[in-house]
């Protein structure tokens, strides 16, 4: 009878232990606790994990899209000014000559 008791407390002990383990190496998460009544793990920090990491690829898909949009608006401009800088100066007019047309 005591050997089949040592057997029983080895194979309880056993997946205890390894099932824990095994699960936290597929999952690559230790558990929190382990006790007599199993482990627990920390899904809720997983969960918020993955939300972070998600939100952050949305934040990288969002600032490379607005680098191009800004070397776009970059380009628009420096567009303009060369149109501009070739434009004719036209001197502006004095606020006298405007005065003495009236």
């Amino acid at each position: 009878m005591f050997r089949i008791e040592i057997a029983l407390a080895v194979v309880y002990s056993g997946l205890l232990l390894f099932t824990p383990l095994f699960y936290g190496l597929a999952q690559g998460l230790p558990p929190n606790e382990i006790s007599p009544r199993g482990a627990k793990w920390p899904a809720a920090a997983t969960e918020t994990l993955q939300g972070f990491e998600r939100s952050l690829d949305t934040l990288r898909s969002d600032s490379t899209d607005l680098r191009a949009r800004l070397v776009e608006q970059q380009l628009e401009m420096d567009r303009v000014k060369a149109e501009l800088e070739r434009l004719p100066v036209v001197p502006k007019r004095s606020k006298l000559w405007v005065y003495s047309r009236r």
